[in-house]
């Protein structure tokens, strides 16, 4: 569920910048670099709402620029990576040019922390972000441009994980909130996104553009989850969190001394906000259960395993993830038949959407006490007891 919007108004896709030659991509990078690095290669990335090219640079004059950068290496900790993602943000960002920039701010801090995860490239002038102007159907937009260093391995949803694979990736999970938990500031404040959880309930005028024969289903289940999510959020932890920890965003790689995959790191931090914590959990469940075929809720189990060991959960944020999973699906489906009606040209709005339908029904057709029946038993045997809240 990468790239999304900031507000509920219009299409999400509406502003989404131009396609862009190679050659108009060397032109914007030496106009952001003020010098001229050669693009040795590059190709577009799949985006839903941005625009992502993948970049390959010269690696000496990308190391010799880094050299007469005026900015500090206690700053950028900088590695000479070759391979980087250019990015365009929907027009839609452009007056959000200070959130994005903390984005980048805290993406530097985990990267300084150890966290696997991009690093973004310094500009000139200690800036990490740049507003281009870039060409659209006879007239001129403003996005807002950035360059972060490319992640090397294959995204999560391209295997079928196993349950060993499904602990670590909560045991990862949890390490990155434990990192963001001692982020000194929150620099979203007065930030919000159509796609937290908190806002569900806003995406009620959407429903019309859901007619399928199941279309009842779908509303009664809207209903029930929006009064959850209007009432009983107020007792969860809130902090800074990545907020889209989905299976297009993970980054694996195979291990040929262990026979196992590596988690390579974690991308896309457009999302990021301050929010509930149990947000950013129950989120990568819905996900997740998209890529496990036999046995979905098992797998999730796994993953709350994972993740309560190295950050335990209270009780009230545990029984919230069967809703908070729920409802994200439920969300997904409905945002991309209003996008297909808005934009039916980008593939990227269908991606797994058969799988999404599944897993919201089987999440929708359980009773909450037979899921937590699974999610129990493997919690209970894989972790210490809830904490209290």
């Amino acid at each position: 569920m990468a790239n999304t919007p900031s507000s509920t108004s219009d299409s999400p896709t509406s502003g989404r910048p131009p396609s862009l030659s190679q050659q108009e991509l060397q032109d914007i990078l030496n106009v952001m670099l003020g010098r001229t690095i050669e693009i040795k290669y590059c190709t577009g990335l799949p985006s839903y709402y941005d625009r992502n090219y993948y970049l390959q640079l010269d690696k000496n004059q990308l190391s010799e620029y880094l050299e007469n950068i005026n900015t500090t290496r206690s700053i950028y900790q900088q590695q000479i990576h070759s391979c980087y993602v250019l990015k365009f943000l929907n027009a839609a960002e452009t007056e959000s040019l200070e959130v994005n920039t903390e984005r980048l701010k805290v993406m530097q801090f985990l990267y300084d922390q150890g966290i696997r995860c991009p690093s973004p490239l310094p500009l000139p002038g200690q800036q990490r972000v740049k507003v281009i102007s870039l060409p659209k159907e006879n007239t001129t937009g403003q996005y807002i441009s950035y360059l972060i260093n490319y992640i090397e391995g294959q995204i999560l949803s391209t295997i079928q994980p196993d349950n060993d694979l499904f602990y670590r990736l909560g045991r990862f999970a949890g390490h990155i909130i434990e990192t963001l938990q001692s982020y000194p500031s929150n620099p979203f404040q007065n930030y919000t996104n159509i796609w937290s959880p908190r806002n569900f309930p806003q995406i009620q005028p959407y429903l019309k553009y859901y007619q399928e024969d199941d279309r009842n289903i779908y509303i009664t289940a809207f209903e029930h989850l929006s009064t959850f999510l209007k009432q009983g959020i107020d007792q969860f932890r809130t902090m800074v969190i990545h907020n889209d920890m989905n299976d297009q965003n993970i980054i694996i790689k195979f291990n040929d001394s262990t026979n196992k995959y590596d988690i390579s790191g974690i991308i896309d931090f457009s999302l990021m906000m301050y929010d509930c914590m149990i947000f950013e959990l129950g989120i990568m469940i819905a996900y997740i259960m998209l890529i496990h075929d036999i046995e979905p809720v098992q797998a999730a189990g796994y993953l709350i395993a994972g993740f309560h060991k190295v950050f335990p959960l209270t009780y009230h944020e545990y029984k919230a993830l069967h809703k908070i999973a729920t409802s994200r699906l439920l969300q997904s489906v409905i945002m991309a038949h209003y996008e297909l009606s808005r934009d039916a040209t980008n593939p990227y709005i269908l991606n797994c959407y058969k799988e999404k339908c599944k897993i919201f029904n089987l999440l929708n057709s359980m009773t909450e006490k037979e899921i937590y029946r699974i999610w129990d038993d493997i919690v209970g045997l894989q972790s210490n007891v809830l904490i209290e809240t």
